[in-house]
């Protein structure tokens, strides 16, 4: 990461920079720091700053955790939400490649969400769902 992002950041009052924004404002290309320091969070430590607040660092999300983010944003909107809002800062507190990188894409995360929500499995393994339609 170079000191002109850095001190961009420190300037805007922040310690810490999405991954968005370093490809929009970095110098390097965004593979090349992933490759480097092998995962965000190693490259943000390295470079003096903390994780992106809208990332819990490298915290596991549950599929019911991931669901339930899902579910309050699409009651929010009043309809599915789109890959592009779900990389928007404020609507989802989980970050979109959180959810593609668990569900092994935007639209499989969806999916999993509806058969969730569907579901009539009432096994101890299967979270406990008020919401879930009978």
């Amino acid at each position: 990461m170079n000191i002109i992002v850095i001190h961009l950041m420190k300037q805007m009052g922040r310690n810490y920079i999405s991954g968005n924004e370093y490809k929009k404002y970095g110098k390097y290309s965004h593979s090349s720091c992933f490759k480097k320091y092998g995962s965000w969070d190693a490259l943000l430590k390295a470079a003096g700053l903390q994780p992106t607040p809208f990332r819990n660092g490298s915290k596991s999300y549950s599929n019911e955790e991931l669901f339930e983010e899902i579910e309050r944003a699409w009651i929010l909107l009043g309809r599915q939400p789109k890959y592009e809002e779900a990389r928007t800062i404020g609507l989802f507190k989980i970050s979109a490649d959180t959810f593609s990188n668990h569900f092994g894409g935007w639209r499989k995360a969806l999916e999993a969400f509806v058969a969730y929500i569907n579901s009539d499995d009432e096994s101890e393994d299967a979270p406990n769902r008020s919401h879930r339609r009978e």
